[in-house]
Protein backbone atom coordinates (compact mmCIF):
# COMPACT_ATOMS: atom_id res chain seq x y z
CA UNK A 1 0.00 0.00 0.00
CA UNK A 2 1.06 3.69 -0.97
CA UNK A 3 -0.57 6.79 0.75
CA UNK A 4 -1.13 10.00 -1.42
CA UNK A 5 -3.26 13.18 -0.28
CA UNK A 6 -5.12 14.43 -3.18
CA UNK A 7 -5.42 18.18 -4.51
CA UNK A 8 -7.98 20.47 -2.57
CA UNK A 9 -10.99 19.84 -5.10
CA UNK A 10 -9.58 17.23 -6.83
CA UNK A 11 -11.64 13.42 -6.46
CA UNK A 12 -10.61 9.80 -6.65
CA UNK A 13 -12.64 9.43 -9.97
CA UNK A 14 -10.50 12.31 -11.59
CA UNK A 15 -7.55 11.26 -10.14
CA UNK A 16 -7.62 7.48 -11.05
CA UNK A 17 -6.72 8.65 -14.39
CA UNK A 18 -3.49 10.23 -14.23
CA UNK A 19 -2.25 7.11 -12.45
CA UNK A 20 -3.40 4.98 -14.62
CA UNK A 21 -0.41 6.73 -16.58
CA UNK A 22 1.99 6.41 -13.49
CA UNK A 23 1.15 2.59 -13.82
CA UNK A 24 2.10 2.11 -17.07
CA UNK A 25 4.80 4.43 -16.89
CA UNK A 26 6.11 2.07 -13.59
CA UNK A 27 5.48 -1.12 -15.38
CA UNK A 28 7.83 -0.16 -18.04
CA UNK A 29 10.75 0.62 -15.40
CA UNK A 30 10.71 -3.27 -14.00
CA UNK A 31 13.78 -5.07 -14.96
CA UNK A 32 12.41 -8.38 -15.94
CA UNK A 33 9.19 -7.80 -15.07
CA UNK A 34 7.57 -5.90 -17.89
CA UNK A 35 6.06 -8.71 -19.90
CA UNK A 36 4.55 -10.30 -16.81
CA UNK A 37 3.17 -7.08 -15.61
CA UNK A 38 1.46 -6.04 -19.01
CA UNK A 39 -0.01 -9.21 -19.22
CA UNK A 40 -1.31 -9.44 -15.86
CA UNK A 41 -3.26 -6.32 -16.11
CA UNK A 42 -0.99 -4.78 -13.07
CA UNK A 43 -1.98 -1.09 -12.22
CA UNK A 44 -2.77 1.10 -9.35
CA UNK A 45 -6.03 0.92 -7.85
CA UNK A 46 -6.80 4.69 -5.98
CA UNK A 47 -9.19 3.78 -2.76
CA UNK A 48 -10.13 6.36 0.28
CA UNK A 49 -8.41 5.84 3.45
CA UNK A 50 -11.35 6.11 5.61
CA UNK A 51 -13.11 3.82 3.19
CA UNK A 52 -10.29 1.44 2.74
CA UNK A 53 -10.14 1.15 6.88
CA UNK A 54 -13.51 1.58 8.31
CA UNK A 55 -15.90 0.86 5.34
CA UNK A 56 -17.10 -2.24 5.76
CA UNK A 57 -17.39 -1.86 9.56
CA UNK A 58 -19.20 0.86 9.30
CA UNK A 59 -22.82 -0.26 9.29
CA UNK A 60 -21.92 -2.62 12.44
CA UNK A 61 -21.07 0.47 14.15
CA UNK A 62 -23.98 2.62 13.41
CA UNK A 63 -25.84 -0.72 14.01
CA UNK A 64 -23.98 -1.33 17.94
CA UNK A 65 -24.23 2.90 18.23
CA UNK A 66 -27.86 2.64 18.21
CA UNK A 67 -28.13 -0.59 20.36
CA UNK A 68 -26.34 1.48 22.96
CA UNK A 69 -28.55 4.68 22.09
CA UNK A 70 -31.88 2.41 22.62
CA UNK A 71 -30.63 1.44 25.93
CA UNK A 72 -29.27 4.32 27.16
CA UNK A 73 -33.24 5.61 26.64
CA UNK A 74 -34.85 2.29 27.87
CA UNK A 75 -32.27 3.81 31.22
CA UNK A 76 -33.48 6.89 31.32
CA UNK A 77 -37.10 5.62 30.48
CA UNK A 78 -36.57 3.84 33.63
CA UNK A 79 -34.98 6.07 36.04
CA UNK A 80 -37.59 8.82 34.94
CA UNK A 81 -39.98 6.16 36.06
CA UNK A 82 -38.93 5.43 39.35
CA UNK A 83 -38.26 9.32 40.29
CA UNK A 84 -41.56 9.96 39.15
CA UNK A 85 -43.06 7.36 41.53
CA UNK A 86 -40.86 8.96 44.63
CA UNK A 87 -42.37 12.40 43.64
CA UNK A 88 -45.85 11.28 43.62
CA UNK A 89 -45.26 9.79 47.18
CA UNK A 90 -44.26 13.05 47.93
CA UNK A 91 -47.21 14.96 46.50
CA UNK A 92 -48.44 16.45 49.92
CA UNK A 93 -45.25 17.34 51.27
CA UNK A 94 -44.49 19.33 47.98
CA UNK A 95 -47.77 20.62 48.26
CA UNK A 96 -47.47 21.97 51.66
CA UNK A 97 -43.62 24.07 50.49
CA UNK A 98 -45.84 25.84 47.90
CA UNK A 99 -48.31 26.63 49.79
CA UNK A 100 -45.40 27.90 52.76
CA UNK A 101 -44.21 30.38 49.90
CA UNK A 102 -41.70 28.20 47.90
CA UNK A 103 -41.91 28.74 44.52
CA UNK A 104 -41.77 26.24 41.24
CA UNK A 105 -38.21 27.31 40.57
CA UNK A 106 -36.99 26.64 44.19
CA UNK A 107 -39.10 22.79 43.96
CA UNK A 108 -37.81 22.29 40.94
CA UNK A 109 -34.23 23.08 41.79
CA UNK A 110 -34.59 20.30 44.86
CA UNK A 111 -35.79 17.90 42.60
CA UNK A 112 -32.98 18.51 40.17
CA UNK A 113 -30.43 18.29 42.89
CA UNK A 114 -31.97 14.59 43.37
CA UNK A 115 -31.55 14.10 39.93
CA UNK A 116 -28.06 15.83 39.40
CA UNK A 117 -26.86 12.83 41.64
CA UNK A 118 -28.02 9.69 40.34
CA UNK A 119 -27.18 10.57 37.18
CA UNK A 120 -23.86 11.78 37.74
CA UNK A 121 -23.09 8.67 39.68
CA UNK A 122 -24.55 6.60 37.25
CA UNK A 123 -22.43 8.20 34.79
CA UNK A 124 -19.25 7.82 36.89
CA UNK A 125 -20.17 4.03 37.17
CA UNK A 126 -20.30 3.21 33.37
CA UNK A 127 -17.71 5.43 32.52
CA UNK A 128 -15.56 2.76 34.85
CA UNK A 129 -17.63 -0.47 33.29
CA UNK A 130 -16.46 1.47 30.31
CA UNK A 131 -12.41 2.05 30.59
CA UNK A 132 -12.86 -1.71 32.18
CA UNK A 133 -14.46 -3.21 28.65
CA UNK A 134 -11.62 -1.80 26.57
CA UNK A 135 -9.80 -4.32 26.47
CA UNK A 136 -12.55 -6.77 25.51
CA UNK A 137 -13.13 -4.01 22.85
CA UNK A 138 -9.26 -4.32 21.35
CA UNK A 139 -9.83 -7.61 20.58
CA UNK A 140 -12.92 -7.47 18.66
CA UNK A 141 -10.71 -6.74 15.00
CA UNK A 142 -12.44 -3.29 15.02
CA UNK A 143 -10.52 -0.62 13.32
CA UNK A 144 -7.69 1.04 15.44
CA UNK A 145 -9.51 -0.28 18.38
CA UNK A 146 -5.88 -0.21 19.80
CA UNK A 147 -6.62 3.89 20.04
CA UNK A 148 -8.97 3.99 22.17
CA UNK A 149 -8.93 5.52 25.07
CA UNK A 150 -11.29 7.72 28.17
CA UNK A 151 -10.21 10.92 27.36
CA UNK A 152 -10.99 14.36 28.17
CA UNK A 153 -13.13 14.35 24.66
CA UNK A 154 -15.22 11.59 25.95
CA UNK A 155 -15.13 12.83 29.58
CA UNK A 156 -17.01 15.76 28.00
CA UNK A 157 -19.49 14.24 25.53
CA UNK A 158 -20.45 11.73 28.16
CA UNK A 159 -20.96 15.10 30.87
CA UNK A 160 -23.01 16.77 28.22
CA UNK A 161 -25.30 13.60 27.58
CA UNK A 162 -25.16 13.02 31.60
CA UNK A 163 -26.48 16.80 31.63
CA UNK A 164 -29.05 16.39 29.39
CA UNK A 165 -30.51 13.62 30.90
CA UNK A 166 -31.18 15.24 33.86
CA UNK A 167 -32.70 18.40 32.57
CA UNK A 168 -35.24 16.25 30.63
CA UNK A 169 -36.22 13.76 33.83
CA UNK A 170 -36.56 17.36 35.85
CA UNK A 171 -38.73 19.07 33.19
CA UNK A 172 -40.99 16.00 33.26
CA UNK A 173 -41.25 15.75 37.13
CA UNK A 174 -41.67 19.61 37.43
CA UNK A 175 -44.71 19.73 34.85
CA UNK A 176 -46.34 17.14 36.67
CA UNK A 177 -46.11 18.77 39.76
CA UNK A 178 -47.18 22.02 38.61
CA UNK A 179 -50.33 21.00 37.29
CA UNK A 180 -53.13 21.67 40.35
CA UNK A 181 -53.12 24.38 43.01
CA UNK A 182 -55.09 22.64 46.04
CA UNK A 183 -52.99 20.58 48.11
CA UNK A 184 -56.31 17.45 47.71
CA UNK A 185 -56.13 18.43 44.21
CA UNK A 186 -52.65 18.16 43.11
CA UNK A 187 -52.58 14.72 45.21
CA UNK A 188 -55.48 13.46 43.33
CA UNK A 189 -54.43 14.85 39.83
CA UNK A 190 -50.93 14.30 40.20
CA UNK A 191 -51.54 10.84 40.44
CA UNK A 192 -53.48 10.18 37.80
CA UNK A 193 -50.99 12.07 35.56
CA UNK A 194 -48.20 10.20 37.23
CA UNK A 195 -49.68 6.83 36.51
CA UNK A 196 -50.58 7.72 33.29
CA UNK A 197 -46.94 9.00 32.67
CA UNK A 198 -45.35 6.19 34.20
CA UNK A 199 -47.34 3.50 31.98
CA UNK A 200 -45.84 5.52 28.84
CA UNK A 201 -42.71 5.44 29.93
CA UNK A 202 -43.06 1.92 30.60
CA UNK A 203 -44.77 1.04 27.31
CA UNK A 204 -41.70 2.79 25.53
CA UNK A 205 -39.36 0.16 27.23
CA UNK A 206 -41.23 -2.79 26.34
CA UNK A 207 -41.29 -0.74 22.72
CA UNK A 208 -37.37 -0.78 23.29
CA UNK A 209 -36.74 -3.53 24.75
CA UNK A 210 -38.86 -6.11 21.85
CA UNK A 211 -36.55 -4.02 19.39
CA UNK A 212 -33.09 -5.00 20.75
CA UNK A 213 -34.56 -8.57 21.45
CA UNK A 214 -35.89 -8.80 17.96
CA UNK A 215 -32.68 -7.61 16.17
CA UNK A 216 -30.43 -9.61 18.77
CA UNK A 217 -32.73 -13.04 17.63
CA UNK A 218 -31.59 -12.47 14.06
CA UNK A 219 -28.52 -11.41 14.29
CA UNK A 220 -28.06 -14.71 15.85
CA UNK A 221 -29.72 -16.93 13.61
CA UNK A 222 -27.54 -15.07 10.92
CA UNK A 223 -24.48 -16.19 13.37
CA UNK A 224 -25.53 -19.69 13.11
CA UNK A 225 -26.25 -19.90 9.93
CA UNK A 226 -23.18 -18.10 8.73
CA UNK A 227 -21.21 -20.77 10.91
CA UNK A 228 -22.85 -23.90 9.40
CA UNK A 229 -21.65 -22.11 5.69
CA UNK A 230 -19.97 -24.88 3.66
CA UNK A 231 -15.95 -23.40 3.53
CA UNK A 232 -14.60 -26.25 0.96
CA UNK A 233 -11.76 -27.48 2.91
CA UNK A 234 -11.29 -28.94 7.00
CA UNK A 235 -9.38 -26.70 9.04
CA UNK A 236 -9.14 -29.23 11.71
CA UNK A 237 -5.67 -29.66 13.04
CA UNK A 238 -3.95 -27.45 10.87
CA UNK A 239 -1.24 -25.41 11.72
CA UNK A 240 -0.27 -22.23 9.31
CA UNK A 241 2.85 -20.35 9.63
CA UNK A 242 4.25 -17.77 6.96
CA UNK A 243 8.19 -17.91 5.10
CA UNK A 244 9.37 -15.13 3.38
CA UNK A 245 12.44 -16.29 1.56
CA UNK A 246 15.46 -12.76 1.87
CA UNK A 247 16.21 -12.04 -1.85
CA UNK A 248 20.01 -11.52 -0.80
CA UNK A 249 19.95 -15.20 -0.19
CA UNK A 250 17.65 -16.81 -2.22
CA UNK A 251 18.46 -14.75 -5.46
CA UNK A 252 17.62 -17.70 -8.21
CA UNK A 253 14.27 -19.62 -8.82
CA UNK A 254 16.08 -22.85 -8.02
CA UNK A 255 16.76 -21.65 -4.61
CA UNK A 256 14.01 -20.48 -3.53
CA UNK A 257 12.21 -23.74 -5.29
CA UNK A 258 15.02 -25.74 -3.21
CA UNK A 259 13.89 -24.66 0.08
CA UNK A 260 10.19 -25.04 -0.29
CA UNK A 261 10.37 -28.76 -1.28
CA UNK A 262 13.24 -29.38 1.09
CA UNK A 263 11.31 -27.57 4.19
CA UNK A 264 7.71 -30.00 3.04
CA UNK A 265 9.94 -32.67 2.80
CA UNK A 266 11.03 -32.61 5.84
CA UNK A 267 7.76 -31.11 7.32
CA UNK A 268 5.98 -34.60 5.91
CA UNK A 269 8.57 -36.92 7.45
CA UNK A 270 7.98 -35.30 11.03
CA UNK A 271 6.03 -38.01 13.61
CA UNK A 272 3.42 -35.44 14.34
CA UNK A 273 2.90 -34.15 10.81
CA UNK A 274 -0.23 -36.00 8.58
CA UNK A 275 0.60 -33.84 5.83
CA UNK A 276 2.43 -30.35 4.46
CA UNK A 277 1.93 -28.29 1.91
CA UNK A 278 1.95 -24.00 1.46
CA UNK A 279 -0.49 -21.47 -0.67
CA UNK A 280 0.57 -18.20 -1.32
CA UNK A 281 -2.41 -16.72 0.68
CA UNK A 282 -4.50 -18.06 2.99
CA UNK A 283 -8.53 -19.23 2.28
CA UNK A 284 -10.51 -16.35 4.40
CA UNK A 285 -7.28 -14.33 4.68
CA UNK A 286 -8.70 -11.35 2.62
CA UNK A 287 -5.57 -11.05 0.86
CA UNK A 288 -6.05 -11.65 -2.80
CA UNK A 289 -4.55 -11.87 -6.24
CA UNK A 290 -6.47 -11.26 -9.15
CA UNK A 291 -5.79 -11.54 -12.61
CA UNK A 292 -7.32 -11.76 -16.31
CA UNK A 293 -6.50 -14.04 -18.54
CA UNK A 294 -7.51 -15.65 -21.90
CA UNK A 295 -9.41 -18.65 -22.26
CA UNK A 296 -9.09 -20.57 -26.18
CA UNK A 297 -11.85 -20.40 -28.24
CA UNK A 298 -13.38 -17.85 -26.37
CA UNK A 299 -13.53 -14.45 -27.68
CA UNK A 300 -14.72 -11.38 -25.26
CA UNK A 301 -17.25 -9.29 -27.59
CA UNK A 302 -15.97 -5.33 -27.69
CA UNK A 303 -16.10 -3.69 -24.12
CA UNK A 304 -16.96 -7.14 -22.15
CA UNK A 305 -14.57 -7.45 -19.48
CA UNK A 306 -12.04 -10.33 -19.96
CA UNK A 307 -12.27 -13.51 -17.75
CA UNK A 308 -10.34 -12.67 -14.11
CA UNK A 309 -10.16 -14.99 -11.62
CA UNK A 310 -8.30 -15.13 -7.79
CA UNK A 311 -4.85 -17.13 -8.29
CA UNK A 312 -3.06 -19.18 -5.58
CA UNK A 313 0.22 -20.32 -6.17
CA UNK A 314 0.67 -23.61 -4.37
CA UNK A 315 3.24 -26.86 -3.59
CA UNK A 316 2.23 -30.37 -4.55
CA UNK A 317 0.04 -31.70 -1.98
CA UNK A 318 -2.02 -28.63 -0.60
CA UNK A 319 -5.27 -30.37 -1.84
CA UNK A 320 -4.92 -33.30 0.38
CA UNK A 321 -3.39 -31.31 2.95
CA UNK A 322 -7.02 -29.09 3.18
CA UNK A 323 -9.12 -32.04 1.95
CA UNK A 324 -10.45 -29.89 -0.96
CA UNK A 325 -12.37 -32.96 -3.17
CA UNK A 326 -10.85 -33.44 -6.59
CA UNK A 327 -13.91 -33.74 -8.60
CA UNK A 328 -11.95 -34.74 -12.03
CA UNK A 329 -8.81 -35.21 -13.60
CA UNK A 330 -5.51 -34.87 -11.32
CA UNK A 331 -3.92 -33.39 -8.76
CA UNK A 332 -0.66 -30.72 -9.14
CA UNK A 333 2.44 -32.88 -7.86
CA UNK A 334 6.01 -33.21 -8.74
CA UNK A 335 6.30 -33.38 -12.17
CA UNK A 336 4.30 -29.77 -12.43
CA UNK A 337 8.47 -27.88 -12.28
CA UNK A 338 10.17 -25.18 -14.41
CA UNK A 339 10.70 -26.60 -17.04
CA UNK A 340 7.57 -28.33 -18.09
CA UNK A 341 4.77 -27.63 -19.74
CA UNK A 342 2.46 -25.20 -17.87
CA UNK A 343 -0.41 -26.21 -16.30
CA UNK A 344 -3.63 -24.86 -14.39
CA UNK A 345 -5.82 -26.64 -11.59
CA UNK A 346 -9.24 -24.72 -11.25
CA UNK A 347 -12.38 -24.74 -8.88
CA UNK A 348 -15.65 -26.17 -9.93
CA UNK A 349 -16.91 -22.20 -10.05
CA UNK A 350 -14.40 -21.33 -12.40
CA UNK A 351 -15.42 -24.83 -14.30
CA UNK A 352 -18.99 -23.77 -14.69
CA UNK A 353 -18.68 -19.62 -15.59
CA UNK A 354 -16.29 -20.61 -18.55
CA UNK A 355 -16.94 -24.24 -19.87
CA UNK A 356 -20.52 -24.70 -18.76
CA UNK A 357 -22.07 -28.12 -19.65
CA UNK A 358 -18.20 -29.34 -20.76
CA UNK A 359 -15.28 -30.90 -19.00
CA UNK A 360 -13.13 -28.37 -18.54
CA UNK A 361 -10.18 -31.11 -17.99
CA UNK A 362 -7.95 -30.50 -21.20
CA UNK A 363 -9.19 -27.13 -22.08
CA UNK A 364 -6.66 -24.14 -22.00
CA UNK A 365 -5.65 -20.36 -20.70
CA UNK A 366 -2.90 -17.88 -20.93
CA UNK A 367 -2.06 -15.00 -19.12
CA UNK A 368 -0.57 -13.78 -22.12
CA UNK A 369 -2.02 -11.35 -24.22
CA UNK A 370 0.77 -10.39 -27.07
CA UNK A 371 0.11 -13.31 -29.45
CA UNK A 372 4.66 -13.63 -29.39
CA UNK A 373 4.32 -14.55 -26.24
CA UNK A 374 1.42 -16.83 -25.80
CA UNK A 375 1.83 -19.14 -23.34
CA UNK A 376 -1.08 -21.82 -22.69
CA UNK A 377 -1.47 -23.31 -19.52
CA UNK A 378 -3.55 -26.33 -19.56
CA UNK A 379 -6.27 -27.27 -16.97
CA UNK A 380 -5.26 -30.61 -15.58
CA UNK A 381 -8.00 -31.08 -12.83
CA UNK A 382 -11.03 -29.54 -11.27
CA UNK A 383 -11.25 -29.07 -7.41
CA UNK A 384 -14.02 -28.30 -5.47
CA UNK A 385 -14.41 -24.45 -4.76
CA UNK A 386 -13.16 -22.94 -1.33
CA UNK A 387 -14.67 -19.67 0.41
CA UNK A 388 -11.20 -17.67 -0.19
CA UNK A 389 -12.65 -14.24 0.47
CA UNK A 390 -15.63 -14.58 3.42
CA UNK A 391 -18.15 -16.86 4.69
CA UNK A 392 -20.93 -14.36 3.33
CA UNK A 393 -19.73 -13.92 0.08
CA UNK A 394 -20.20 -16.97 -2.31
CA UNK A 395 -17.37 -19.04 -3.81
CA UNK A 396 -15.51 -16.73 -6.44
CA UNK A 397 -13.31 -18.60 -9.85
CA UNK A 398 -10.17 -19.33 -8.24
CA UNK A 399 -6.83 -20.98 -10.01
CA UNK A 400 -4.05 -22.90 -8.72
CA UNK A 401 -1.19 -22.42 -10.15
CA UNK A 402 2.08 -24.45 -9.07
CA UNK A 403 4.31 -23.00 -7.04
CA UNK A 404 7.38 -24.87 -8.39
CA UNK A 405 6.61 -23.57 -11.95
CA UNK A 406 6.61 -19.95 -10.60
CA UNK A 407 10.16 -18.43 -10.91
CA UNK A 408 9.55 -15.13 -8.72
CA UNK A 409 7.51 -16.77 -5.63
CA UNK A 410 9.92 -16.09 -2.36
CA UNK A 411 6.86 -16.23 0.22
CA UNK A 412 4.14 -18.77 1.21
CA UNK A 413 2.16 -19.77 3.83
CA UNK A 414 2.79 -23.42 4.90
CA UNK A 415 -0.29 -24.97 5.99
CA UNK A 416 0.72 -28.71 7.97
CA UNK A 417 -1.48 -31.10 9.46
CA UNK A 418 -0.96 -33.50 12.47
CA UNK A 419 -1.33 -34.11 15.68
CA UNK A 420 -0.19 -31.48 18.91
CA UNK A 421 1.22 -28.28 19.01
CA UNK A 422 3.97 -28.58 15.94
CA UNK A 423 5.26 -24.56 17.01
CA UNK A 424 8.61 -26.12 17.85
CA UNK A 425 8.86 -28.99 15.38
CA UNK A 426 8.55 -26.35 13.11
CA UNK A 427 10.77 -24.36 14.16
CA UNK A 428 13.70 -26.98 14.68
CA UNK A 429 13.23 -28.27 11.09
CA UNK A 430 13.55 -24.83 9.46
CA UNK A 431 16.79 -24.18 11.56
CA UNK A 432 17.73 -27.55 10.09
CA UNK A 433 17.39 -26.39 6.41
CA UNK A 434 18.50 -22.81 7.37
CA UNK A 435 19.51 -21.31 11.14
CA UNK A 436 19.21 -17.52 9.76
CA UNK A 437 16.03 -17.94 8.16
CA UNK A 438 13.06 -17.25 10.30
CA UNK A 439 9.26 -18.00 10.01
CA UNK A 440 6.53 -15.90 11.38
CA UNK A 441 2.70 -15.89 11.50
CA UNK A 442 2.06 -19.06 13.45
CA UNK A 443 -1.52 -19.92 13.57
CA UNK A 444 -4.37 -22.87 13.51
CA UNK A 445 -6.67 -22.58 10.59
CA UNK A 446 -9.60 -23.03 13.07
CA UNK A 447 -8.13 -19.39 13.84
CA UNK A 448 -8.09 -18.22 10.67
CA UNK A 449 -11.71 -19.30 10.54
CA UNK A 450 -13.07 -17.95 13.46
CA UNK A 451 -11.22 -14.35 12.83
CA UNK A 452 -13.25 -14.52 9.65
CA UNK A 453 -16.78 -14.52 11.63
CA UNK A 454 -15.18 -12.44 14.15
CA UNK A 455 -17.41 -9.59 13.20
CA UNK A 456 -20.88 -11.30 12.83
CA UNK A 457 -20.48 -12.81 16.19
CA UNK A 458 -19.66 -9.71 17.79
CA UNK A 459 -22.69 -7.93 16.55
CA UNK A 460 -24.49 -10.83 18.06
CA UNK A 461 -22.84 -10.76 21.43
CA UNK A 462 -22.88 -7.42 22.02
CA UNK A 463 -26.64 -6.83 20.76
CA UNK A 464 -27.59 -9.88 22.58
CA UNK A 465 -26.19 -8.11 25.69
CA UNK A 466 -27.99 -5.29 25.15
CA UNK A 467 -31.14 -6.94 24.49
CA UNK A 468 -30.73 -8.79 27.39
CA UNK A 469 -30.45 -5.33 29.39
CA UNK A 470 -33.32 -4.35 27.87
CA UNK A 471 -35.42 -6.87 28.84
CA UNK A 472 -34.10 -6.31 32.48
CA UNK A 473 -34.98 -2.70 32.93
CA UNK A 474 -38.60 -3.09 30.87
CA UNK A 475 -39.44 -6.11 33.35
CA UNK A 476 -38.30 -3.93 36.46
CA UNK A 477 -40.09 -1.14 35.05
CA UNK A 478 -42.92 -2.66 34.54
CA UNK A 479 -42.87 -4.53 37.50
CA UNK A 480 -42.48 -1.56 39.56
CA UNK A 481 -45.56 0.30 37.36
CA UNK A 482 -47.47 -2.40 38.86
CA UNK A 483 -46.35 -2.39 41.80
CA UNK A 484 -47.39 1.14 42.39
CA UNK A 485 -51.02 1.25 40.52
CA UNK A 486 -51.68 -1.58 43.25
CA UNK A 487 -50.32 0.69 46.22
CA UNK A 488 -52.16 4.29 44.32
CA UNK A 489 -55.28 2.30 44.28
CA UNK A 490 -54.91 0.29 47.35
CA UNK A 491 -58.68 1.83 48.62
CA UNK A 492 -60.38 1.30 45.46
CA UNK A 493 -59.15 -2.24 45.39
CA UNK A 494 -60.70 -2.80 49.13
CA UNK A 495 -64.00 -1.19 48.29
CA UNK A 496 -64.32 -3.62 45.70
CA UNK A 497 -63.34 -6.87 47.90
CA UNK A 498 -65.33 -5.23 50.09
CA UNK A 499 -68.27 -5.30 47.13
CA UNK A 500 -67.65 -8.72 46.42
CA UNK A 501 -64.67 -9.24 44.13
CA UNK A 502 -62.97 -12.14 44.32
CA UNK A 503 -59.11 -12.57 44.16
CA UNK A 504 -59.08 -13.74 40.87
CA UNK A 505 -60.99 -11.17 39.93
CA UNK A 506 -58.80 -8.73 41.60
CA UNK A 507 -55.62 -10.62 39.72
CA UNK A 508 -56.96 -10.39 36.52
CA UNK A 509 -57.51 -6.37 36.95
CA UNK A 510 -53.37 -6.68 37.50
CA UNK A 511 -52.70 -8.94 34.97
CA UNK A 512 -55.02 -6.91 32.57
CA UNK A 513 -52.99 -3.72 33.12
CA UNK A 514 -49.74 -6.14 32.48
CA UNK A 515 -51.23 -7.08 29.29
CA UNK A 516 -52.31 -3.64 27.98
CA UNK A 517 -49.43 -1.55 28.86
CA UNK A 518 -46.67 -5.12 27.35
CA UNK A 519 -48.96 -5.52 24.15
CA UNK A 520 -49.15 -1.70 23.28
CA UNK A 521 -45.16 -1.81 23.52
CA UNK A 522 -44.87 -5.25 21.66
CA UNK A 523 -46.56 -3.47 18.73
CA UNK A 524 -44.24 -0.33 18.91
CA UNK A 525 -41.33 -2.60 19.61
CA UNK A 526 -41.60 -4.89 16.54
CA UNK A 527 -42.71 -2.02 14.13
CA UNK A 528 -39.36 -0.62 15.23
CA UNK A 529 -37.35 -3.74 14.83
CA UNK A 530 -38.55 -4.05 11.07
CA UNK A 531 -37.40 -0.62 10.82
CA UNK A 532 -34.22 -1.20 12.52
CA UNK A 533 -33.68 -4.51 10.67
CA UNK A 534 -34.27 -3.36 7.29
CA UNK A 535 -31.73 -0.73 7.74
CA UNK A 536 -29.05 -3.39 8.63
CA UNK A 537 -29.48 -6.28 6.09
CA UNK A 538 -26.20 -5.76 5.04
CA UNK A 539 -25.50 -7.84 8.22
CA UNK A 540 -27.95 -10.52 8.00
CA UNK A 541 -26.91 -13.81 6.10
CA UNK A 542 -29.48 -16.50 5.01
CA UNK A 543 -32.09 -14.81 7.67
CA UNK A 544 -35.66 -13.24 5.78
CA UNK A 545 -35.39 -9.86 7.92
CA UNK A 546 -39.39 -10.07 7.59
CA UNK A 547 -39.99 -13.72 8.57
CA UNK A 548 -43.08 -13.97 11.45
CA UNK A 549 -41.09 -16.39 13.53
CA UNK A 550 -38.64 -14.12 15.10
CA UNK A 551 -41.33 -11.65 15.90
CA UNK A 552 -43.83 -14.09 17.14
CA UNK A 553 -41.58 -15.82 19.07
CA UNK A 554 -40.21 -12.18 20.53
CA UNK A 555 -43.98 -11.45 21.25
CA UNK A 556 -44.53 -14.85 23.25
CA UNK A 557 -41.49 -14.47 25.28
CA UNK A 558 -42.32 -10.37 26.44
CA UNK A 559 -46.22 -12.01 27.17
CA UNK A 560 -44.42 -14.53 29.10
CA UNK A 561 -42.13 -11.92 31.14
CA UNK A 562 -45.29 -9.61 31.82
CA UNK A 563 -46.88 -12.62 33.26
CA UNK A 564 -43.76 -13.16 35.63
CA UNK A 565 -43.69 -9.80 36.43
CA UNK A 566 -47.26 -9.04 37.52
CA UNK A 567 -47.78 -12.33 40.27
CA UNK A 568 -46.37 -10.23 43.07
CA UNK A 569 -48.23 -6.99 42.60
CA UNK A 570 -51.24 -9.31 41.52
CA UNK A 571 -51.06 -11.10 44.81
CA UNK A 572 -50.42 -7.97 46.88
CA UNK A 573 -53.92 -6.74 45.86
CA UNK A 574 -55.63 -10.12 45.84
CA UNK A 575 -55.21 -10.29 50.06
CA UNK A 576 -55.33 -6.41 50.76
CA UNK A 577 -57.65 -6.13 53.33
CA UNK A 578 -60.93 -4.72 52.71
Amino acid sequence: YMLARLRNGVSLAQAQPEMNVISAWARQRVPGREQFLRDSKWRVELRSLREDTVGRFQSALFLLFGAAALVLLLAVANVSGLFLARTIGRARELAVRAALGAGQMRIAGALAAEVAVVTLMGGAIGIALAAASLPFVVRTGLPRANELRIDAPVGAFALVVLVFIAAAITMLIALLTARTDSVVLRERSTTAAGARLRAGLVTMQVAIAVTLVASGVLLSQSYQRLRGVETGFDPANVLTFRVTLPPGAYDTAEKRRAFFESLQSNLRSAPAVVDASAISQLPLSRDNWTISFTVEGLTPAPGEVPPGANVRFVLPGYIDTMKIPLLRGRRLDTRDRGDTPKVVLIDETAARRWWPGQDAVGKRITFSTSAETTVWREVVGVVGAVRHDAHRAPPEPHLYLPLLQSASQSEAVFVVRGTGDLTDTVRSIVRGIDPAQPVYGFRTMQQTLDDASAQPRLHALLVAIFASIGVLLASVGLYALLAYIVASRTREVGVRIALGATQTQVVRFVVRWSLRVTLVGIAVGLAGAVAMIRSMRALLFGVDPLAPAAYVLVAAAFLVVAMIASVVPAMRAARIDP
